[in-house]
């Protein structure tokens, strides 16, 4: 279950495990969308994202794989004013799928310096998986 709320909460190591790879199905769906925009521009020229966004998002989720604190608040920030920026100029509502990745992107961004924190802790702060029923 992606959002099983004990695990996302107390295990950083599956927070950032989603948030990478959430940055990785939006950079396939930017491509998507790119290579629509240049397809049919007079349907979706006003939406193209630039491959320029594409390789800051692969780059700032790779950044997040290695667990970088600096590309997962880099990245929660882009996302964020990507949005803001597509709400003004394009004059565009936030959806659902918005917040919901910007939502991922900050729990990446916890658990990056979460993981950094539980690096020093005891054993006894880390999530442990409940036992399998028999």
């Amino acid at each position: 279950m992606l959002f099983d709320r004990k695990r996302w909460l107390h295990d950083p190591l599956y927070a950032i495990k989603v948030t990478w790879v959430t940055s990785i199905v939006v950079a396939t769906l930017s491509v998507a969308i790119y290579v629509a925009a240049r397809t049919w521009p007079d349907v979706w020229g006003k939406f193209a994202p630039g491959l320029l966004d594409v390789g800051i998002i692969v780059g700032l989720g790779y950044g997040v794989y290695r667990r970088s604190r600096v590309c997962a608040v880099l990245l929660l920030g882009f996302w964020l004013y990507s949005k803001l920026y597509q709400m003004y100029y394009l004059h565009t509502r936030l959806g659902a799928e918005a917040i919901l990745i910007g939502y991922i992107f900050f729990m990446g961004a916890r658990a990056t310096f979460r993981i950094h924190t539980l690096g020093r802790a005891s054993d006894a702060d880390r999530y442990k998986p409940p036992t399998a029923a028999t």
